[in-house]
C-alpha cells in the first residue's frame, strides 16, 4: 500500500510566512534600536567631558591657549578665572606666566562646557598635577570668574593672593578685565565718526557687505554705511548692490 505523499505548501503560503516573519523583525527592531545605538549615544554624551592629554603650541593670552590634540588644533578657554587682556597693566606678564609653566609640555585638559561663543572649549587645565588656573589666582595674575564659575576655593585663592597684594593686587585698585573689556567697547562706539553727507543722501552703502539702502531703511545708519549717494544709479554704477528689501522690491533701479 502506498504511503500518503507530504503536501508542498504553495508559493502563496511561503511568501506569506516571509512577509509575517520579515514584519515581526521590523517591530522588534523599532521598539527596540539597532544593538548599540543608544548605548553609543550615551557614550558621546558621557565623553564629552572625559579629560584628555594635549601639547601647548602657543600661549594667546593669560586664559587663551591653542593646543594640539592628535592632530587638528583647538583653542582653549580657562575656566572659572579671567586673567587682564594683553593690552592691559599686568596682561603680558599673565601670559609670561602661562607660558613659562605650559608652553611645548603635554597638559590634562578636563571640559567643563563645548563652547563659549567665541568657539572656544572652555576647560581646566592641569601640569604637573596642578590647576593653572588656580596657579594663576594664587599669583595673582587672575580675578576668579565668578558669574561663570561658582568655587569656594577659586575665591578663596583670590582672597588670599589680594590680601598678600600679590601681582595685580599690588595696585591700589586693578581694573577686572571684564569692566576694562566694557569700557574699550564703550569707547569706540562713541569715538566712531558720523557717516559723511554731501548734499541730498537718499542712500548709503555698507562698505563691506557693498550693499546699500535707501534712507527709510533700519540699516540707513548702520556702522559701515559711509558710502553716500544721492541715488540708487549712482549706488550701482560705485558697485554697490541693493538690499532686497529696503531697496529691490520697493524701487525701480535702472
Amino acid at each position: 500500500m502506498l504511503s500518503a505523499m507530504p503536501l508542498r505548501p504553495s508559493r502563496a503560503t511561503i511568501l506569506g510566512a516571509i512577509v509575517v516573519t520579515l514584519l515581526g523583525v521590523g517591530f522588534v527592531t523599532s521598539q527596540l534600536g539597532c544593538p548599540g545605538e543608544k548605548d553609543e549615544g550615551q557614550d558621546k554624551r558621557r565623553n564629552s567631558r572625559t579629560p584628555f592629554m594635549a601639547k601647548v603650541l602657543a600661549v594667546t593670552d593669560g586664559d587663551t591657549l591653542r593646543l594640539e590634540r592628535e592632530g587638528p588644533t583647538l583653542k582653549v578657554r580657562l575656566h572659572g578665572v579671567d586673567a587682564p587682556e594683553r593690552a592691559q597693566a599686568y596682561g603680558q606678564a599673565a601670559r609670561r606666566f602661562v607660558s613659562a609653566r605650559v608652553l611645548g609640555k603635554r597638559v590634562r585638559v578636563t571640559p567643563k562646557k563645548k563652547r563659549d561663543r567665541y568657539g572656544r572649549l572652555v576647560a581646566t587645565i592641569a601640569v604637573g598635577g596642578e590647576d593653572l588656573g588656580e596657579l594663576l589666582l594664587n599669583a595673582g595674575l587672575a580675578w576668579h570668574y565668578a558669574r561663570y564659575a561658582k568655587s569656594d576655593k577659586l575665591a578663596r585663592l583670590q582672597r588670599e593672593a589680594r590680601a598678600a597684594k600679590r601681582g595685580l593686587w599690588a595696585t591700589a585698585s586693578p581694573t577686572a578685565p571684564w569692566d576694562w573689556r566694557r569700557a574699550r567697547r564703550g569707547k569706540a562706539k562713541t569715538s566712531r565718526p558720523p557717516p559723511k553727507t554731501t548734499g541730498k543722501v537718499l542712500y548709503r552703502g555698507n562698505t563691506r557687505s557693498k550693499i546699500f539702502h535707501h534712507k527709510n531703511c533700519t540699516h540707513f545708519t548702520c556702522a559701515n554705511c559711509q558710502a553716500t549717494f544721492a541715488s540708487a544709479g549712482d549706488a550701482v554704477a560705485a558697485g554697490y548692490r541693493p538690499h532686497r528689501r529696503c531697496v529691490r522690491h520697493s524701487f525701480r533701479l535702472p
